[in-house]
Parts: structure tokens; sequence; C-alpha cells
């Protein structure tokens, strides 16, 4: 399945259980890392703030910290391709 409509599945599970009341960790955890693993910015910054989220309420750390740097890395990598492409 292409990652956008893999993103759009799972941020549909995401959004029907908060609705009803609240998603699981897994499944908040999940849906950051699909985010995060996305090529839009925008997908990234949101798993990155969910990321954060997490780590403000005292979860597991390490695993969070490894992708909200993994987001960043990929955040920087677009705009060094958009430097690249403005200067050429």
């Amino acid at each position: 399945m292409h990652m956008v409509l893999y993103v759009q599945e799972v941020e549909k599970q995401y959004k029907q259980h908060v609705a009803e009341g609240g998603a699981s960790d897994e499944l908040r955890f999940s849906y950051a890392v699909y985010l995060i693993k996305s090529d839009l910015k925008n997908d990234i910054r949101k798993g990155i703030r969910l990321m954060e989220s997490d780590i403000s309420q005292g979860k597991d750390q390490r695993d969070h910290f490894y992708f909200i740097a993994m987001g960043h890395y990929k955040l920087e990598v677009v705009r060094i391709h958009i430097r690249t492409c403005i200067n050429t």
C-alpha cells in the first residue's frame, strides 16, 4: 500500500479511537511513526508534535527521541534540497 494511503488509514483509525474516548498508546505511537516516515512536511511536523506530547506525559522516551530526531533530520534534508534547487 502506498505510504500516503497507509498514513490516511492509520489517521482514520486514530481519529475514530480518539472520538470514542481515546487512542491506545500503541496506536498513537504508530500513527506518529507513519507521519514521520511520510514525505509530506506537514505530516512529519504533526508526527514530531505527537511524539513530543507523549514525552511530556512521561512515556518511554528512547523510541520517541529516535523518531523525533528522524523527523527533524528529514525536515532539514528537505530544506537543503530546496536551497540546492533554488541556487541552481
